[in-house]
């Protein structure tokens, strides 16, 4: 059956109002409508019905409503709006179930549109009537019938608001169908009466369930355009009674709208124009874009503060109590991150291993609404966990860090009942320059019913391939917290997970391949730091050095005697482009290295000379550009007797070297770094350098180095 009607199901069903559509792989969005399995199919001049009446389509599309006058009221209201309507012209308001838009909504509170959709699925498929592969949403009876298998939904704290839900709509204490003879403000209040109802929910069950057309739901994104767009900020009430004044009685039109407005402005690069002015969105994109967690892995809550808000201020949805800043303030940095930010979910990373309720406990009493605790840790320990957060108010998150089979421990701890999953690549993994687990956090996506978060070297190049992948929480720390401009990081990552392509080198990860780039992004100060000062080279200064000259490269070891440079110039004949010359004299006076040298290894390619002894005609090698360091500087050098020996182990300036190892020089100095470590030391290098990079723009900001560290509190007790 052909319905002729003006509307694009992709928006309109993927965008979030209901959550019984997923779409099939030709193109259609089947659903649960009343007690039947519906197919929808977009045609060119009107939809294919199939599974319900005309009637039945035509009423739950509003198709009585008067669209366009509607939708040129708001444009004539709002330019911005007027922009939105005009790229995406065929998104529409739903009319749903009374019943079942309000028990949905009451589950989707403090979760992704995602978790939503798992958490209805559950629901009908624990309590509702098989309808032949799909089943029906459940009445309040059939839920209470079934209520001791409440726990196999994994809705956590929500299950005893839905069971209380079920309890008064059937013993007549709420009527669904008498609240639809109120006007919005006394529909709002009744409906704010109910257990697990405020502001939001009701909002969205009188515009999707009562039709009250003027209802503009407030959330972190819309409350986010409101303030960029309109500059509103403050409470829920002032926000949406704005809303509804700028926006007029079809507020909650043009809130659709402006709730996906950066899908419909091109953010979502599979957002394309079709003739004529018809467009085809990314479902799927469209209705569950990952919440962006910020993660304050820091040891001062004094820089976690303000770092938070500009972090948020950049689109940051949920705030990470990191374990760094856990472990070095204890639970009031729990508490003190709730009072800046009471209304943005609060995580405590406590990374439990043992003792799962009372720290979940401690973590929850101190306002935190989601714990992690180990994957790793005992079945036991995850179940008190998760008995302690039903009990407090939490919920629990298991971090997979080290689990060797992530797959199939997610697949056990779901049982237990988390609410989150988080497939967590370590920081000293990363540092290794490991590949990220895109691939496992599929595997775990297509098997698991709860939202997987992904943390671990996410960065706004590779935030949105993490997005793909089907993650619904994307932890970034050190991507955001080590940039001197916190929120324009944030909001880079934001676009990245919304599918734009960034380019950037903040907190890369090198591999082997890279690691010429990488150290000569850092100084020798930056890699001695990292690397706990070990492979500094003592007593080897440089000798021809240009300001800001860094000198990297692989090492070609020389050994020789005091005056001696038969061997050094021979090893200029086994110079591969980039190599390092490194002689070992014995800091003997009389020089093996001068000019002619020089320009002999500059043809072959070498990148540089150290030499733990002297050299000469430094002046000509200066000229000449070329990074030279010695012990000394002498003009006197000796005969090429051919002592010693090439590519054998060496000692220069204290320090082993091989043939292999990496070199690098700069102004302050010389280090080596074996060839087996050089991976990770240059990744720890980098992450040194740019955390002092924010380091940096905290004293510019007017602190001190001795406040942004707070060395008097952090020094040892005595």
């Amino acid at each position: 059956m052909k319905v002729k009607l003006d509307v694009q199901l992709d928006p309109t069903l993927g965008c979030g109002q209901a959550h019984r559509w997923r779409k099939e792989a030709d193109g259609s969005w089947k659903g649960v409508l009343g007690g039947g399995i519906v197919t929808l199919k977009q045609e060119e001049d009107g939809i294919s019905v199939e599974g319900c009446s005309e009637k039945r389509i035509l009423d739950y599309m509003r198709a009585d409503d008067d669209v366009d006058a509607i939708l040129a009221d708001i444009s004539r209201r709002d330019p911005y709006a007027a922009d939105l309507i005009s790229r995406c012209p065929g998104m529409r308001i739903l009319r749903q179930d009374r019943w079942e838009c309000l028990a949905t909504y009451l589950l989707a509170t403090n979760a992704n549109v995602a978790r939503i959709g798992k958490m209805v699925e559950s629901v009908c498929d624990e309590f509702g009537t098989d309808l032949g592969g799909r089943s029906s949403f459940p009445s309040p009876k059939q839920i209470l019938d079934g209520r001791d298998r409440i726990c196999a939904c994994r809705l956590g704290f929500r299950e005893q608001r839905l069971i209380e839900l079920a309890e008064r709509v059937e013993n007549g204490d709420i009527d669904p169908d008498a609240i639809a003879e109120l006007d919005y403000g006394r529909c709002c209040e009744t409906l704010i009466g109910i257990n697990g109802v405020g502001p939001k929910v009701a909002d969205c069950v009188a515009l999707f369930a009562y039709g009250h057309l003027e209802a503009f739901p407030i959330d972190a994104r819309i409350s986010k355009v409101m303030e960029i767009k309109y500059g509103v900020t403050g409470s829920y009430r002032k926000v949406a009674d704005e809303g509804r004044r700028i926006f007029g009685p079809y507020a909650g039109y043009a809130q659709e709208f402006l709730y996906h407005s950066q899908f419909i402005r091109g953010g979502n690069p599979s957002c394309r124009k079709v003739p004529p002015n018809k467009y085809e969105i990314n479902a799927a994109r469209f209705a569950c874009m990952p919440s962006l967690q910020i993660a304050l892995d820091l040891m001062q809550l004094s820089r976690a503060v303000p770092i938070a808000h500009e972090a948020v201020d950049g689109g940051a949805d949920w705030v990470e109590v990191g374990t760094p800043l856990i472990k070095s303030e204890g639970a009031e940095a729990v508490r003190t991150l709730r009072r800046e930010f009471p209304g943005r979910k609060l995580i405590a990373d406590t990374k439990t291993m043992d003792v799962g309720a009372f720290e979940v406990e401690i973590m929850a009493k101190a306002g935190a609404d989601i714990v992690t605790v180990l994957g790793l840790a005992e079945d036991s320990t995850i179940d008190e966990a998760v008995k302690a957060g039903r009990k407090y108010g939490a919920e629990i998150m298991v971090d997979m860090i080290n689990v060797p089979d992530k797959v199939s421990r997610a697949k056990e701890v779901e049982k237990l009942g988390v609410a989150y999953i988080c497939l967590h690549m370590g920081i000293d993994t990363q540092m290794k320059g490991e590949e990220p687990p895109i691939d496992i956090l599929r595997k775990i996506v297509e098997e698991v019913s709860v939202p997987v978060a992904v943390a671990g070297g996410i960065t706004a190049e590779n935030a949105g391939l993490y997005a793909e992948a089907g993650a619904s929480d994307i932890i970034v720390g050190g991507a955001i917290i080590k940039t001197e401009n916190i929120k324009a990081a944030a909001e880079n990552v934001k676009k990245a997970i919304a599918g734009a392509k960034i380019r950037t080198d903040l907190a890369k990860k090198y591999s082997e391949d890279d690691l010429f780039e990488a150290f000569s992004r850092v100084s020798t100060c930056n890699i001695s730091d990292a690397f706990h000062k070990q492979g500094v080279m003592f007593g080897i200064v440089p000798q021809s050095l240009k300001h800001r000259q860094r000198m990297v490269g692989r090492a070609l070891t020389v050994q020789t005697t005091n005056g001696d440079w038969a061997k050094p110039v021979e090893a200029i004949d086994r110079v591969k482009k980039g190599d390092i010359l490194v002689v070992d004299v014995g800091g003997a006076p009389v020089a093996v290295w001068g000019e002619l040298a020089t320009c002999s290894a500059m043809v072959m390619g070498a990148a540089g000379i150290v030499i733990d002894g002297a050299i000469r005609d430094i002046d000509d090698i200066r000229d000449l550009g070329f990074p030279a360091f010695s012990r000394t500087v002498a003009p006197c050098a000796g005969e090429p007797k051919g002592y010693g020996g090439i590519g054998i182990e060496i000692t220069v300036g204290g320090q082993r070297v091989r043939s292999g190892d990496w070199i690098v020089g700069d102004e302050s100095g010389l280090v080596v770094i074996p060839k087996e470590s050089a991976v990770e030391v240059a990744n720890r290098a980098l992450d040194v350098h740019e955390r002092e990079n924010r380091t940096r723009e905290e004293i510019r900001r007017g602190s001190t180095l001795s406040k942004v560290n707070e060395l008097a509190k952090w020094e040892p007790v005595n």
